[in-house]
């Protein structure tokens, strides 16, 4: 997803969005506070999420790289 100006802008605001959705989902479907499971669970659900493609769309704008 890109706008109209060719920025990633957009396609980065909805994948941060995803993020944040499925952070509130692992921390309110685990009970426990584990530190070990949470990060697991992290790296499973939330980094390849945020990574695909990182390579292709790496932000130059602060604000980007900040949303991430």
């Amino acid at each position: 997803m890109v706008a109209h100006d060719l920025s990633p802008s957009l396609h980065i605001s909805e994948i941060t969005a995803k993020a944040h959705q499925r952070t509130n989902s692992i921390l309110r479907c685990f009970a426990s506070n584990d530190v070990n499971l949470l990060a697991r669970s992290f790296n499973v659900y939330m980094r390849p999420l945020v990574e695909y493609c990182s390579t292709v769309w790496s932000p130059c704008l602060k604000q980007d790289i900040e949303q991430i």
